[in-house]
Parts: C-alpha cells; structure tokens; sequence
C-alpha cells in the first residue's frame, strides 16, 4: 500500500504521461488520415483514367468494320497511370516509416502510464482498466476492473495489453486497407496494359 504522497505523485505523473500519450496519438491520427485521404484520391484518380481509357477504346462499329484507339494514344493512358502508380508506392513508403514511428511513440507513452497505473489504487487505473476492457472483448466491463492487491510487475503484461504496438486498429488500418488500395492498382495497371498492347489494331 503507498501513502497519499506517493500517491500524489503516480498520479502526477500518469497525469504527465498521458498528455504525452494524447499528443502522439493525436499527431499519429492526423498523419494516418492525411495518408488515407491522399491515397484514396490518388486511387480515385487512376479509376478516373483508366475509365477515360475504356470509354475510348470503346468499338464503334461501321459495317463489318471495328475503329479501335491508335495504341500510342493507348499506351499514354498507361503511362499516366504507372506515373500515378510510382507516386502512390513512394508515398505508402515514406508514409509506413511515419505512422510507424507515431505509433511506438504511442506505445512508449501507454506503457509508462500502465506502469504508473499498476502501483496506484483500484479507483484510479482508469486507462489500464480500460485497455484490460479491451483486451478482454469489450464486454462487462466490471470484469476487468483490478483489485489494490494487482500489479503488473512484469514488461510482458504490460506489453500484451498495448499489442506491443500492433493493435487491431493499427492492423486494420496500417495493414489491410492500404494493401486492399495497393490490389487495386495493380488490378487497374495490369487491365491498362492488357488494353493497351493486346488490342488488334
């Protein structure tokens, strides 16, 4: 058991702590969303070209005979869209690496205030009994409420609570969503290369 002192001062410091934990969770928000937005215009651009590029190959049938695009007209289509390409894989590149430094910030700062927490009383683990809600399904949260007696002393209870910077936020977001924009443009940049040289002109 601490003495209100000592208590005075975990709290002042988780108090520190966790406005250091909003700072970076706010920064790694604001750049996982500005990279979302941007590559999701920058795909919306590539649906729009390819687009443009099937409207007008489109055959226009005189008689018996079919008039296709020139394939130099075909081929600048798919060069604009590998342009647009390079531009999307450059930027998930730089991107990965800055979101990826935001969220272990996030990490950092969530396990010192799970630290700071494991030593306060029952009441105060406001965020630690939290993240064992979490952790736990998200159902009753009575359930996950910790007692005065428990502490998480070893840096592997902590870590398995924060994911170890790997949360299923972060999984789904960081990893499937930028991979399912990444399937499209290469679905998009193989059809326009098909269009473009395997047209009988």
């Amino acid at each position: 058991m601490i003495d209100d002192k000592s208590e005075k001062q975990l709290m002042s410091q988780r108090d520190f702590l966790m406005n250091g934990l909003v700072w970076q969770e706010s920064l790694l928000q604001n750049y996982r969303g500005f990279h979302l937005n941007m590559q999701s215009f920058v795909l919306s651009a590539g649906f729009a070209v390819f687009a443009v590029q099937i409207s007008y190959i489109s055959q226009i049938k005189i008689g018996d005979a079919l008039l296709i695009a020139p394939l130099k007209s075909q081929l600048g289509f798919f060069f604009l869209l590998l342009l647009l390409f390079c531009f999307h894989f450059w930027a998930s590149r730089r991107f990965k690496v800055v979101v990826s430094n935001r969220a272990n910030a996030v990490s950092y700062f969530q396990y010192f205030v799970l630290m700071a927490e494991s030593q306060l009383l029952s009441e105060e683990r406001i965020f630690l009994n939290f993240k064992k809600w979490q952790k736990g399904g998200c159902a009753k949260p009575e359930k996950y409420i910790s007692t005065d007696g428990e502490q998480l002393r070893l840096e592997g209870e902590i870590r398995d609570l924060i994911y170890d910077g790997n949360g299923k936020t972060r999984h789904l977001i960081d990893g499937q969503i930028f991979r399912l924009i990444s399937i499209g443009w290469w679905i998009i940049i193989s059809l326009s290369l098909l269009l473009s040289i395997h047209l009988p002109f």
